[in-house]
């Protein structure tokens, strides 16, 4: 009779943790699934700012000419995840 009330109980502690370990895997998978879609949308905007960069500095300088690396840093740091937040 004993054993099968400590079978009874680490049946109901295992089912309650395979449902906490699903709602926790659901969870994680929505918000992965977030970034995924935006990753695609960040790495476009790197490529974009790798060539604008190289660009910038194929042009000649002069003396006295405003920096152009803050400015093109700046604008790739506006882009934010707007999904649940921002990621950074």
């Amino acid at each position: 009779m004993e054993i099968s009330i400590w079978l009874g109980i680490a049946l109901s502690f295992s089912a309650l943790m395979n449902v906490v370990f699903f709602w926790l895997l659901r969870e994680q998978s929505s918000r992965l699934s977030i970034i995924a879609d935006n990753s695609s949308d960040l790495i476009e905007i790197i490529k974009s700012f790798r060539g604008h960069v190289k660009a910038v500095y194929s042009l000649d300088a002069f003396y006295g000419d405003e920096p152009l690396s803050l400015r093109s840093i700046r604008a790739c740091k506006s882009f934010k995840f707007t999904s649940r937040g921002t990621i950074w």
